[in-house]
């Protein structure tokens, strides 16, 4: 008690030396317009019961009074504690204040606002919000550039000589390398001279595909995903693009609309027939059953109903490109079923389809391409006894047609099974193309899966595995009759075979010690004895390549007795991307390995040109001596891409890059960079500057200089005294001149040894005072140590999921660029024990105040008395940071909101939260709510129910605009972008409604533009205002998920998006 007295004692005695304060101090809002002369008074201090009350008196025409305090008298920003709205004439105003968790060193205020951001009675709605309650588990929330690149199938002797191509995502034609990298699209590079090559025309692409051609005249014939990249969907469209690459920006010159999503293709003289999957929708006629007499009977077909059915088929499309630039469609097929194994020769196109009865078999539709012109008909089809897993394994000779398929017998065994059709044997005519008949047939390898097989002459070659790798020499001489005339077992199993005469080349796995890439070297010349020459496996203990699954990554080079093959793998501590070179000596016969290229990623293709080795991979061209096979070197690189992980724009002529510089597996290597673009041409890179640290995770120019931050990506734990615990790690905080760029200079940096929780951070960026910039880092998923979960083994336990980081504020005195110094870190959580999952949403400022959304979620255990099963409740917080002392800030006390907060307009008073309910019924439902912030609560405004569609995107305008896309709600409803206000009712009100012909995905607001990006990457550009008015559209030629809210830009410069590894975008602001 006596403690109690003390306590109370002091805090009275504040109030005393707070009264003197008072009347020294202006107690008015900066934006208040008082009476001369007059403030509040605080008239009258009490305590009841561990209630402080606080009295006092108002000057005229007051209508918002707030009590503020502060831990310390001199210092610290003033926080609101209670807020009163007032009406007209009320002159004194009474404060009740919970004492509990006030520092006795506080000090209070009364500040009086003569108007208000937003009507008076929009702060009188509640300022509590249910949570949103779970049950169970945490919330959700063949070598490439070879001319030769035929097939088994190729050219049927005695037919006429056109020949079959493959399509490939590298080739050289002259002195040209084509490639079509992923990264970017189409790049074609000069190798006359190899140790000076030279990007001459590009074309941009990313992630559109990966099949190309070249045509004799020098244009490049690209397949792609086509411009609505809507893979797998019933409106998937490809198409077909023939580029004119003989200038910088290459030019497409005919687009040819392919129905469905690519499988495969071929160039057989110059028709291309592409096979494409498609769903289709079918009307079906239903005759009606008899129910009058209950005995099952069909009527005589005049009753019934059409019903409307969706059916998967394959698409096969001939396309004559004999004038590539004005290419002709000659036809389309289509097939029962989905498949993409396909074979072609001069005379007929092969494709293995599952049957849609039995998806352990697959029928083999047979179509005649024998007209050049590219005219195609139905010849009939065979059924195989299983599975066909690649196009080696199919093969014409003839009139013989030879498949080998695996299946799974009665005994729960895989056989493969080898089968052969004369598919010229007449067959009596019928309303349908014909089925053909088997001829022989051939059961091997039961128990055993099938792998690589190769077609030769009268022998075919065929691996399966199961311990070992039997090796299987099969002769096809009497096709009646097929049969095994040699065995050879050997480790591991081959997924590629090169006959090479009496030589067999493959490559697969060695798993005798690990799992190796293997090159091996057979020896056939007696087909009843094959024998292994030599076996080069590569890699420490576990490789991987590309050449196992895609045999045009694998190089074999007879003429210059060279194979090729690129690999990655560990090599020691050392994670490495390598190609080997390995001799190739067929008579008497040795494989030797030699040395390696390095590349920084995986290596696509590799061939030999003009006595050089030319390496690409979807970063570098690489231009290499190997006079000495031991050392090769590397004599030219040319880089083809990199990544883009943000986009900052200057107030110059210039663009910045940000590349993050850690993309494990799939990325660049190369660590943290600075791209200074050209801003016309965002592949135009005009100098690089290496970042050195960890990688970079947030940057930000202003008048002439660039702000950057870096840290690690990921937590690391670490074991102490028993506990684990999150291990320190170091944040960089620089800062660079960039006043005259291209040239980029370091001025200054500093480190910080601190806890940044959370994958995948990026930093926003936030003027607080002249000279203070503070970063936020909004939190992310944050997972546990290592667990032994497993057996009690902790090498191979899991790390578990603990939930997410609710914010990390840096705060930085900029004012000396040369010294930056870090003055203040806070820390948004709330320390609580029983909170397993919050994360912070964005980041919203107003002039000196940051504000934050958090999530927090409890579990509540199961309660065995009531049956009650365990329940997650999710309630949300808004905190406001207070950078008016930056050395420190103050954290006004937490405020529950009705969501994630989503916006925050109207000078910090209007806040907009999204969040979800499930009702009565158990209908899933989300709203938008507009809440009034006065400090202290956020009182509910109104709500505005979401569109149960999907998708439905919001984004909001620091003037209190909502901008909202609805997807159709019926078969006669369009899409519309909608904006929205709150009115002075205390309403949502629809301002605007633009019908649109796709759905809105995202919506993004830079500012100076609104951005709406719909299905295929379409952009709508628009002012960021209620009516909605139109700035123009533009498109994305690239099948990537895009981010718009990660954009940045203006009517002026476009709209320019980072893509990662598909680096940086530049959309214009086209008029529509």
């Amino acid at each position: 008690m006596m403690r109690a007295s003390t306590w109370a004692t002091r805090w009275i005695w504040a109030f005393v030396s707070l009264v003197l304060l008072l009347f020294s101090a202006p107690l008015v809002s900066a934006d208040a317009v008082p009476v001369a002369g007059e403030r509040p008074v605080i008239t009258e201090i009490a305590y009841e019961d561990g209630v402080l009350v606080v009295a006092a008196t108002l000057p005229v025409g007051t209508v918002r009074a707030t009590l503020e305090y502060r831990e310390a008298p001199e210092v610290g920003a003033w926080l609101p504690l209670v807020v009163e709205h007032l009406e007209g004439g009320v002159t004194s105003v009474q404060f009740r204040v919970p004492l509990e968790g006030r520092s006795p060193a506080a000090v209070f205020r009364v500040r009086a606002s003569f108007s208000e951001a937003l009507p008076a009675s929009f702060f009188s709605g509640k300022t509590t919000y249910e949570g949103v309650e779970g049950e169970g588990l945490l919330p959700s929330v063949g070598g490439p550039w070879r001319d030769d690149d035929t097939t088994d199938g190729g050219v049927v002797p005695g037919e006429e000589n056109r020949e079959v191509v493959e399509s490939d995502i590298g080739r050289i034609q002259g002195d040209l390398v084509y490639f079509f990298n992923q990264n970017r699209g189409l790049q074609v590079l000069d190798v006359a001279d190899p140790d000076l090559p030279q990007m001459v025309s590009t074309l941009s692409a990313p992630a559109m595909g990966e099949q190309m051609y070249v045509m004799p005249g020098g244009e490049a014939v690209l397949l792609t995903r086509g411009g609505t990249c809507a893979w797998y969907s019933t409106e998937s469209q490809s198409e077909l693009l023939v580029v004119d690459v003989s200038h910088p920006n290459a030019e497409v010159l005919a687009r040819v609309p392919v129905p469905g999503w690519i499988q495969e293709s071929r160039l057989v003289g110059s028709v291309l027939y592409v096979a494409t999957s498609v769903y289709r929708q079918v009307e079906v006629w239903e005759p009606q059953v008899d129910g009058e007499t209950g005995d099952g009977t069909v009527s005589d077909g005049e009753e019934g109903a059409v019903s409307v059915v969706w059916e998967s088929g394959t698409v096969l499309t001939a396309i004559d490109l004999a004038e590539p630039g004005k290419p002709i469609l000659r036809g389309e097929l289509w097939f029962a079923g989905s498949g993409n194994v396909v074979q072609a020769t001069n005379r007929f196109f092969f494709i293995a389809i599952y049957d849609v009865d039995n998806w352990n078999s697959m029928r083999v539709e047979i179509v005649d391409i024998s007209d050049p012109a590219g005219v195609m008909f139905r010849h009939g089809h065979v059924r195989a006894a299983g599975r066909i897993p690649d196009k080696f394994k199919m093969s014409q000779a003839g009139s013989i047609l030879t498949v080998i398929s695996e299946a799974w017998d009665e005994a729960s065994r895989w056989v493969t099974t080898l089968e052969t059709f004369d598919i010229d044997l007449p067959i009596m005519a019928g309303p349908l193309p014909p089925e053909y008949p088997r001829l022989g047939v051939l059961r091997l390898a039961e128990g055993e899966q099938l792998h690589a097989t190769r077609f030769d002459g009268e022998r075919v070659y065929i691996v399966t595995f199961e311990r070992v790798d039997p090796l299987w020499v099969v002769s096809l001489a009497d096709p009646a009759r097929p049969k095994i005339v040699g065995e050879l077992e050997v480790p591991g199993w081959s997924t590629y075979i090169e006959p090479l005469g009496d030589r067999l080349v493959s490559v697969g796995i060695d798993n005798e010690d690990g799992w190796r890439v293997a090159v091996s070297l057979f020896d056939v010349a007696d087909p009843a004895m094959p024998a292994l020459i030599k076996r080069v496996s590569l890699g420490d203990q576990n490789s991987w390549s590309e050449a196992t699954f895609d045999e045009k990554a694998f190089s074999v080079l007879p003429e210059e007795g060279l194979i090729l093959i690129p690999y990655q793998g560990w090599n020691g501590s050392e994670y490495v991307n390598r190609v080997q070179l390995i001799d190739l000596e067929l008579s008497p016969g040795a494989l030797q390995a030699r040395g390696v290229i390095e590349h920084d990623l995986a290596a696509r293709r590799s061939t030999v040109h003009r006595d050089r080795i030319l390496s690409i991979s979807s970063v570098e061209f690489l231009s290499v001596d190997a006079s000495d096979r031991d050392h090769p070197i590397v004599v030219a690189a040319v880089p083809l891409s990199w990544p883009a992980d943000r986009i900052v724009l200057t107030d110059t002529a210039f663009v910045l890059a940000m590349e993050r510089g850690d993309y494990g597996w799939y990325g660049h290597p190369a660590g943290a960079r600075v791209h200074v673009l050209a801003q016309d041409d965002p592949d135009r890179v005009l100098s690089t500057t290496s970042v050195s640290g960890p990688p970079l995770v947030g940057a930000h120019y202003a008048e002439g200089l660039l702000y950057t931050i870096q840290a690690p990506l990921e937590q690391r734990w670490v074991e102490v005294d028993g506990e684990w615990v999150v291990e320190p790690t170091v944040v960089v905080f620089s800062i660079w001149d960039a006043g005259a760029l291209p040239e980029l200079v370091l001025l200054g940096s500093t480190k910080l040894e601190t806890t940044l929780f959370g994958w995948g951070l990026w930093a926003d960026f936030f003027w607080v005072q002249p000279g203070v910039l503070v970063a936020g880092f909004a939190g992310g998923n944050r997972y546990g140590p290592w667990v032994d979960w497993v057996g009690g083994v902790r090498d191979f336990a899991m790390p578990y999921w603990s939930g997410g980081s609710q914010g990390h504020l840096l705060a930085w005195d900029v004012q000396s660029p040369d010294q930056p110094m870090l003055v203040s870190e806070v820390r948004l959580e709330d320390g609580s024990t029983d909170v397993w999952w919050g994360s912070s949403g964005r980041f919203f400022q107003h002039l000196q105040r940051i504000y934050a959304g958090r999530s927090v979620s409890v579990y509540t255990e199961p309660d065995p008395a009531t049956a009650e099963i365990g329940r997650w409740t999710t309630r949300y917080y808004l905190t406001v940071v207070d950078y008016t002392v930056p050395e420190a800030p103050a954290e006004w006390d937490p405020v529950e909101i009705d969501g994630n907060l989503v916006g925050v307009a109207n000078g910090g008073e209007l806040l907009f939260t999204h969040g979800q309910n499930w009702d009565e019924t158990g209908q899933y439902a989300e709203h938008l709510t507009a809440a009034a912030f006065d400090g202290v609560g956020a009182h509910l405004i109104d709500r505005l129910a979401l569109p149960l569609t999907w998708p439905h995107p919001m984004e909001f305008s620091a003037e209190g605009v909502v901008f909202l896309g609805r997807a159709p709600e019926g078969e006669d409803t369009n899409p519309t972008l909608e904006s929205y206000v709150v009115s002075l009712d205390g309403r949502f009100s629809r301002v605007a409604s633009l019908p649109l012909e796709q759905p809105v995905e995202a919506i993004a607001n830079t500012g100076s533009l609104l951005v709406t990006m719909a299905r295929g990457n379409q952009f709508g550009f628009y002012e960021p205002l209620a009516a909605l008015p139109g700035l123009g559209v533009g498109s994305l030629t690239a099948c990537v998920w895009a981010e718009p809210g990660q954009g940045v830009g203006d009517p002026e410069r476009g709209f320019w998006l980072p893509l990662g590894v598909y680096g940086a975008v530049r959309i214009p602001v086209a008029a529509p």
